[in-house]
C-alpha cells in the first residue's frame, strides 16, 4: 500500500520505467532533493510568469514519483498564472501543505526501501 500523498501505481511505474525498485528511489531522491527549492520557487514567485513557470517545474516531476494531488494543486496554479489571473492564498498554502505530505510520505518510502 502506498502512503498518503503518493500513487502506489504511479510508484510501480516509475520503477517499470526507470528499469526497476532501485533505480526509481534514486529518482524519488533526487525529486525529494529539489522539492524545497521547487516549492520556494512557487511561493516566492514575483510576478505570473516566474509563477506558471514555477508551477509547472514542480507539477511535471510530481507527477512522475505519485503526487498526484500536488501535481493537481500545481496545475490549477499554472493555469491561473498563465491567464494572468490572481492565485488565491489558499491554493499557495495548499501546494505548501501537500509538499510537506508528500515529502514525508516518499521518505518514509525510503527509509523502508533502505530498511
Amino acid at each position: 500500500m502506498s502512503p498518503p500523498g503518493v500513487a502506489e501505481d504511479d510508484l510501480g511505474a516509475l520503477a517499470d520505467q526507470a528499469g526497476g525498485p532501485a533505480e526509481a528511489l534514486v529518482i524519488v531522491g533526487i525529486y525529494l532533493e529539489h522539492l524545497t527549492r521547487r516549492r520556494d520557487a512557487v511561493l516566492g514567485a514575483g510576478d505570473s510568469r516566474a509563477l506558471a513557470e514555477a508551477a509547472h517545474a514542480l507539477r511535471s516531476p510530481s507527477m512522475l514519483v505519485g503526487a498526484r494531488e500536488l501535481a493537481g494543486i500545481c496545475a490549477r496554479v499554472e493555469r491561473r498564472a498563465l491567464r494572468g489571473l490572481r492565485v488565491p492564498g489558499w491554493d499557495l498554502a495548499a501546494l505548501g501543505r501537500e509538499c510537506e505530505r508528500v515529502r514525508a510520505a516518499l521518505a518514509r518510502l525510503v527509509a523502508d526501501a533502505s530498511g
